[in-house]
C-alpha cells in the first residue's frame, strides 16, 4: 500500500483514477491543480505523485519543477491527453514516468507499480552503500 497524490483538474478523471488506486489498496489524496499539489506535498509525505499536465492556475510542468525543488527523489507520473510531445517535455522537466490519456485501469496500476519499484530499488541501493 502506498500513499499517492493525484492532481488533475478534470473531476471525472480524478474521481475514477482515485477510485481505481484506492481499490488497489492505496491511500489517495487529490487536488485540482499544481497549486493544490504543492500545498499537499508540503504538508505530507507521498510515495508517488501523479499529475496532469494541462491545468489552470499552476500547470503540471510548473508543478513538477516546484515539487523537484522540495522533494527530489519522489517518483512523478505525468499524465496527459495532449500528446506525446507534451509528455516528453514533462519527462525532460522531471517526470519519472508518463502515461497518455485515455489509459486503462491496468495501465495506470502498472505505471504506479513501476514507480513504487523504482523507489524500492533506490532505497535498496542506498542501504547497500551504508
Amino acid at each position: 500500500m502506498a500513499k499517492i497524490l493525484f492532481i488533475d483538474d478534470d473531476q471525472t478523471v480524478r474521481d475514477v483514477c482515485c477510485a481505481i488506486l484506492a481499490s488497489d489498496g492505496h491511500v489517495v489524496l487529490s487536488g485540482l491543480n499544481g497549486t493544490d499539489g504543492i500545498r499537499l506535498a508540503g504538508d505530507q509525505k507521498f510515495d508517488v505523485v501523479i499529475t496532469d499536465i494541462l491545468m489552470p492556475e499552476k500547470e503540471g510542468i510548473e508543478f513538477i519543477l516546484d515539487l523537484r525543488k522540495q522533494k527530489k527523489s519522489i517518483p512523478v507520473i505525468a499524465i496527459s491527453g495532449a500528446g506525446a510531445d507534451l509528455l516528453s517535455a514533462a519527462k525532460r522537466f522531471g517526470a519519472s514516468f508518463t502515461l497518455e490519456k485515455p489509459f486503462s485501469r491496468s495501465e495506470l496500476l502498472a505505471v504506479v507499480n513501476k514507480a513504487l519499484d523504482s523507489v524500492q530499488k533506490s532505497e535498496s541501493s542506498k542501504a547497500a552503500f551504508r
